[in-house]
């Protein structure tokens, strides 16, 4: 068995390496994507997040949920 093989051969019930490796960039790549989001909001006045409709205490709420909270 060559060391590729070995790499793209799924083993039983768990992913395999590569689909390991997948996972941990995306689920990386998700959490930069939300330290930019959550920095944005952050970056802005509270006049301007009133315009979005976020308060200033909701930013990390909005940045997990992707959602506004409803009033």
């Amino acid at each position: 068995m060559s060391l590729n093989d070995a790499i793209i051969a799924p083993c039983g019930d768990r992913f395999h390496l590569l689909g390991t490796l997948a996972g941990l960039k995306l689920r990386f790549a998700r959490m930069r994507a939300r330290n930019r989001a959550r920095a944005e909001l952050h970056a802005m006045n509270d006049h301007e997040l009133a315009d979005i409709g976020v308060a200033r205490t909701e930013i990390d709420r909005v940045v997990e949920t992707g959602r506004p909270v409803r009033r």
